[in-house]
């Protein structure tokens, strides 16, 4: 299921992501894990329908796509996907949130040279942000086994 939100997005200026977000506004966003984009246009193309579906997609400002790598794709899912990130090459802003660098596409997309390609396009004109440090669950995770550690011992 894609969830829209709407917020604006002005790529000419930096952090306007974030202060759109924060502040909300009038911009269409679509926004799913990267297997449920995969999912998505492997109905469209099963159904005919591939160009029809990235043309209505490309209406959007903004698509979010999370979780990129998380599970590796086949060649097939590979080349779709590569179709939604060339259809919104120069043409809309996506946003995609992935757990491995991008040296480590190739064994997503089961492709070095498909997934340099997609690389190459969400880059250029790109904001790339690494971020650090454990991730939300895995904080939590070990704190619980630290208390459920104390009450044990205690």
């Amino acid at each position: 299921m894609l969830l829209t939100t709407r917020f604006s997005v002005r790529n000419e200026q930096p952090g306007a992501l974030v202060a759109a977000i924060r502040d909300g506004g009038d911009t269409a966003v679509l926004f799913d894990t990267a297997s449920n984009w995969i999912a998505r246009l492997a109905g469209a193309h099963q159904a005919g329908r591939l160009e029809a579906e990235l043309k209505k997609i490309r209406r959007y400002k903004l698509i979010i796509i999370d979780e990129v790598g998380y599970i590796p794709f086949d060649q097939d899912a590979a080349n779709l996907f590569f179709q939604l990130i060339a259809s919104r090459y120069e043409q809309g802003s996506v946003m995609v949130t992935s757990n491995l660098p991008f040296g480590r596409w190739g064994e997503t997309f089961s492709d070095d040279i498909v997934a340099a390609a997609m690389i190459d396009r969400l880059v250029h004109h790109a904001e790339v942000l690494t971020l650090a440090g454990d991730s939300y669950r895995t904080r939590q995770r070990r704190e619980l086994l630290a208390k459920e550690n104390r009450t044990q011992l205690g």
